[in-house]
C-alpha cells in the first residue's frame, strides 16, 4: 500500500531539485541551451519525472520565480506603524538575506545573461528580487515623513539609495566574482553602516 505523505514528500523535494538545477543550466549553459534531458540529469531524476512536473522550460523558470517570490519574509509592517530605526533595520536584514539566497542569486545572473535575448526576463526577475520590499519600505518611510522623522524629498530616489547600499556590498561582488561573502556577521554590518549612512541624510535632526 502506497503512503501518500511520503510519496507528496517525495515528490515535492523532486520539485524543488529540478528547480534549483534548472537555475544552475540556465546560467552555465544560457535558457536556450539547456536541454530539458540535461536538467533531468543534473538534478538527478529520471526524464519522467521532470516532464511529469515540468513539460517545458519556461514552466521551470516560472516556478523558480514564483518560489523565490513567495519566500516568507518576517520583515512585515502592520499597517500604520509608526517609523523607527529598528522597522527599517528589519527590512533591510531580510533583504540582504533574500540577496544570499542561492536561488536568487542564480536567477539574477540569468535575468543578466539572458537580457538581450529573452527581454521579458529581466523585469520579471527585478521583480521577485526587489517587489516584494517596495510597498513595505515606502509605507515605512511615509510614516517618517508624515511624523516629521524624516525629510525625503525625492522618496524614489531614497528607495533606490537604501536598497543600493545593501545591494552593492552583498550582491554584486558576489555576481562578478569578485570573492563577496554571505557570512551573517558581515550582512549584519552591511545593514548597520547603511542604515547609519540612509539615516545620516534623511533623519531630521535639531541641527536640520
Amino acid at each position: 500500500m502506497s503512503n501518500p505523505a511520503y510519496q507528496a514528500a517525495r515528490a515535492a523535494a523532486s520539485r524543488e531539485k529540478i528547480i534549483a538545477a534548472s537555475l544552475r543550466m540556465f546560467v552555465e549553459h544560457g535558457f536556450d541551451n539547456a536541454s530539458l534531458i540535461d536538467i533531468a540529469k543534473a538534478a538527478g531524476v529520471s526524464t519522467a519525472t521532470l516532464f511529469k512536473h515540468f513539460p517545458k522550460k519556461d514552466d521551470m523558470l516560472a516556478a523558480a520565480i514564483d518560489t523565490l517570490a513567495s519566500l516568507e519574509d518576517d520583515a512585515s509592517i502592520p499597517q500604520g506603524e509608526k517609523f523607527t530605526p529598528s522597522a527599517l533595520k528589519t527590512i533591510a536584514l531580510q533583504y540582504a538575506r533574500r540577496l544570499d539566497n542561492p536561488m536568487m542569486l542564480g536567477l539574477i545572473r540569468l535575468g543578466i545573461l539572458e537580457s538581450g535575448r529573452q527581454p521579458h526576463i529581466g523585469p520579471i526577475v527585478s521583480d521577485a528580487w526587489r517587489k516584494p520590499f517596495l510597498a513595505r519600505l515606502n509605507q515605512l518611510l511615509d510614516q517618517g515623513i508624515n511624523d516629521t522623522i524624516l525629510r525625503i524629498p525625492d522618496r524614489t530616489v531614497a528607495v533606490r539609495q537604501f536598497l543600493g547600499l545593501i545591494t552593492d556590498a552583498i550582491l554584486w561582488p558576489r555576481l562578478l566574482g569578485l570573492g563577496g561573502t554571505n557570512a551573517p556577521g558581515f550582512r549584519d554590518a552591511v545593514v548597520e553602516e547603511g542604515l547609519k549612512t540612509f539615516l545620516s541624510r534623511y533623519a531630521i535632526t535639531s541641527s536640520n
